[in-house]
C-alpha cells in the first residue's frame, strides 16, 4: 500500500464519519465508528464506555474460558478503528479461532501530536482506558492475565508510556514506529524491573530509516537489560512515513498478527 492511498483511505475514513454525523442525530460518535467496520464485525460490535468493543466470534458465555483483550491506541490524525480496520480486520476475520477481545478506546476521537508530550493527555487516554477495562471485566469473560495494549506511531508512544505508568496492568504490549521514550527516566529501573518480574511482553518494531530508531533501540536495550520478554523487528529500507506501506497489505496484516500471537500464545 502506498504512502498515497494509505491517505486517502483515511481521507475516505474521516469523510465518511463526518458525513454520517451530518445525516443523522441518533448515532453517537462511537456508534459511527462502528458502522465504519466490516459489517460482519460491526453486528458484534458494541459501545462501552466512550470506546468500541469487539467480541471474537467464538465468544460464549458458557464455554468455561476466559479471553483476553486487545486495547489499540490512535496514530496522529487517525481513529484506533482506522488502524484496526487497515491492519488487523481482515485476519480478525478469516481467523475465526482467534480469541482475543478487542478494545477501541476513545474511538470518535483522532490521535493528536501533542497529546504525547502533555502528561495530562497521557492520564486522560490512561484513564479511559483502565475504565473500559474495568466495565469489560464486570461485564464479560476477561482473562485478566492476558491483557495487551498496542499501537503505530503516536499509539506506540502512548501504549508505551502507559504500559510503564501501568507495569501490573498489560502484560503484552505492541508498539510500531515510536520513539518510546520514558517520561520519567528516574524510574527506569523500578519500572522495568517490575515489567520483567510480571512476565510482560513486547513486539517493538521501527523502519530501518526512521529517524526514531535510535530512540526505540534505546529503550529495547533497557528492556533486554533487565530481562524483559521482547521481540524487536526492523524493517529494511523503510522510513516513519512507510514504515509498514513498503510492504503488501497481506505482509502487513501478518506482521500484526505475529505480535498478538507473541503476546497472547504462551507456553
Amino acid at each position: 500500500m502506498s504512502i498515497k492511498l494509505f491517505e486517502r483511505k483515511l481521507k475516505q475514513s474521516l469523510a465518511l464519519v463526518f458525513v454520517l454525523g451530518l445525516t443523522t442525530n441518533t448515532h453517537t460518535p462511537v456508534q459511527a465508528q462502528i458502522t465504519a467496520l466490516e459489517p460482519s464485525l460491526s453486528q458484534r460490535a458494541l459501545e462501552l464506555n466512550n470506546t468500541v468493543v469487539i467480541l471474537p466470534e467464538s465468544y460464549d458465555e458458557s464455554d468455561g474460558m476466559d479471553y483476553p483483550v486487545l486495547f489499540l491506541m490512535p496514530f496522529t490524525g487517525g481513529t484506533p478503528t482506522d488502524l484496526f480496520n487497515w491492519y488487523f480486520s481482515e485476519l480478525y476475520q478469516i481467523n475465526t479461532d482467534s480469541q482475543h477481545i478487542v478494545v477501541l478506546p476513545l474511538a470518535d476521537t483522532a490521535g493528536k501530536v501533542e497529546d504525547i508530550a502533555n502528561p495530562a493527555a497521557v492520564e486522560r487516554y490512561e484513564n479511559i482506558v483502565i475504565a473500559s477495562l474495568a466495565s469489560l471485566r464486570s461485564r464479560y469473560k476477561v482473562d485478566s492475565s492476558r491483557i495487551a495494549i498496542a499501537g503505530w506511531s503516536l499509539g506506540g508512544d502512548l501504549a508505551w508510556a502507559m504500559a510503564l505508568r501501568n507495569p501490573s496492568i498489560f502484560q503484552g504490549v505492541m508498539i510500531v514506529g515510536s520513539r518510546s521514550i520514558n517520561p520519567r527516566p528516574s524510574r527506569v529501573p523500578q519500572v522495568i524491573s517490575e515489567l520483567a518480574s510480571n512476565n510482560v511482553r513486547f513486539f517493538m518494531a521501527m523502519g530501518e530509516e526512521d529517524k526514531r530508531l535510535s530512540d526505540m533501540r534505546s529503550s529495547v536495550d533497557a528492556l533486554a537489560a533487565y530481562g524483559v520478554n521482547h521481540r524487536f523487528e526492523i524493517i529494511p529500507n523503510a522510513d516513519h512515513g512507510d514504515a509498514f506501506n513498503s510492504y503488501a497489505q497481506r505482509e502487513v496484516q501478518e506482521l500484526s498478527q505475529q505480535g498478538i500471537e507473541y503476546l497472547f500464545l504462551r507456553d
